[in-house]
């Protein structure tokens, strides 16, 4: 009983590891998100810069601070 539920958690953990090696591409993962399935190539791209544009603006001060506290 006990070498079963090894026998499973090590073949789960092989599942995980092959599943982390295959190359994702930017359409599968929009596929995999309701609200992004609609959006075409200019939208996800105006998206994007959005995205990380806010995320410049939260990272940047955080950084900019740290590397005066240097």
């Amino acid at each position: 009983m006990a070498t079963e539920k090894a026998d499973t958690m090590s073949i789960e953990k092989v599942d995980v590891v092959v599943a982390a090696n295959e190359a994702v591409s930017p359409a599968s993962i929009q596929a995999r998100f309701e609200t992004l399935r609609d959006l075409d190539e200019p939208q996800m791209a105006a998206l994007n810069k959005r995205l990380l544009r806010r995320i410049d603006w939260r990272l940047m001060p955080t950084i900019t601070i740290m590397f005066l506290m240097k």
